[in-house]
């Protein structure tokens, strides 16, 4: 579930339940100076309420909210790839590389600089 979606909720959910209870039980208070207490020892108790609501609340969600898993270095090994710099070092280069569909831009390094490239681009 990503943070932005279940931090919504809480807030929702703590916002629902403070406008009703202010309804319901504040209404006694409004002339006192316990108002503010009680509206602070409120929004306190709302905020704790809204954590486990909430939790039910996202649970029917969650299959909407399904994570891909991610590529890893290891997964790259062994593909085609073109070559994007002019040139590929043990600390520099990079190459283009089909995986999964998608081209993607990857970082390569060569461990033996004897097998060091180096590109020239014509026109």
């Amino acid at each position: 579930m990503p943070l932005t979606v279940s931090s919504s909720i809480i807030i929702m959910t703590a916002w629902l339940i403070s406008i009703y209870s202010q309804a319901w039980f504040l209404n006694a208070f409004k002339t006192h100076d316990l108002y503010y207490v009680f509206g602070a020892v409120l929004i306190f108790t709302c905020s704790i309420i809204a954590l486990p609501l909430s939790a039910l609340l996202t649970k029917p969600l969650r299959r909407f909210f399904t994570s891909k898993q991610t590529a890893h270095k290891h997964d790259f090994i062994g593909l085609e790839c073109i070559i994007a710099t002019s040139k590929v070092t043990e600390t520099f280069g990079q190459a283009r590389v089909t995986f999964q569909g998608a081209e993607q831009l990857i970082e390569i390094r060569v461990q033996d600089l004897t097998h060091k490239f180096n590109l020239t681009t014509s026109g």
